[in-house]
Formats: structure tokens, sequence, C-alpha cells
């Protein structure tokens, strides 16, 4: 009789409910503060205009979503003076 092999675990990818979810832009822009219009601003104009960088965001068909994690990180960025 065959002994069943036991396959290893995949440890590169993470779990599906190990994965950051996306978030709209409402509750993002709420997470860091913000009005969901300002941050739209921030992502469409802000940048070009003054030297922002553009917040990291995904286009999932007509829709733009954000990772939470990243959006503060972004906000990190734009601290002026103070503790990092």
């Amino acid at each position: 009789m065959a002994s069943k092999t036991q396959l290893p675990e995949n440890t590169d990818r993470p779990q599906q409910d190990q994965r950051e979810k996306f978030t709209d832009e409402k509750t993002a822009a709420e997470h860091i503060g913000l009005s969901k219009e300002t941050l739209q601003g921030f992502r469409l104009y802000e940048h070009r205009r003054r030297g922002f960088p553009i917040p990291p965001h995904y286009r999932i068909g007509r829709s733009i979503r954000y990772k939470l994690s990243e959006l503060e990180a972004w906000a990190t960025q734009l601290q002026i003076g103070g503790a990092q």
C-alpha cells in the first residue's frame, strides 16, 4: 500500500485571510483624516501642482480602492517637521 505524500505548505504566499483587504475612497479618506474630495484631489491634481507624491491606489473596474497600510505610509511621507 502506497503511503500518501504530504506536500509542503507554500509559505511564499500569504493565506487568504491574512491578506490586507481593499477599502473604498470614503473609508480610506476618513482613516487618515481627510475628506473623500481631498483624497481625490491628491490623487488627481495636487501632485502636479505642488510636487506631492500620488497616494497609492488601485483601479478595479471603475472603482478606486486603497490599502490602509499603504495609505498610512504615504501620509507619513507628507509630514513636515516634528518627529517621524
